[in-house]
């Protein structure tokens, strides 16, 4: 089993809901293809230096899973073919590169 850091940009025209679809979709069918998520971290909208696919800006979006390497084949090519993915980005982590993002705590006051 390899770590996958996956960064994905969706169609900033997309509602919330179809975001958490698309979203849930994409970790589904990781989970559906025996990859098991670590993190999924949501980097916000950004804005790109040229037109893509016609927007300005996009919707990014990084998944942190581990699952064998016919997986990420797979995923990739179920990415190529939704129509919501703009561009995708996989790479292949060493076990030392991946470092949990620590959760934010909430403060309370006393």
């Amino acid at each position: 089993m390899r770590i996958y850091e996956l960064t994905f940009i969706l169609n900033p025209s997309l509602d919330e809901q179809a975001v958490k679809a698309n979203l849930s979709q994409i970790e589904e069918h990781i989970k559906g293809l025996g990859g098991n998520i670590l993190e999924v971290q949501h980097l916000g909208m950004k804005n790109f230096s040229y037109m893509l696919k016609g927007y300005r800006q996009g919707n990014y979006f990084t998944f942190y899973y581990e699952a064998g390497p016919d997986v990420c084949k797979q995923v990739e090519t179920a990415l190529k073919l939704n129509e919501s993915v703009l561009r995708f980005l996989t790479v292949v982590l060493a076990p030392k590169e991946y470092k949990p993002q620590p959760k934010e705590e909430t403060q309370t006051s006393s």
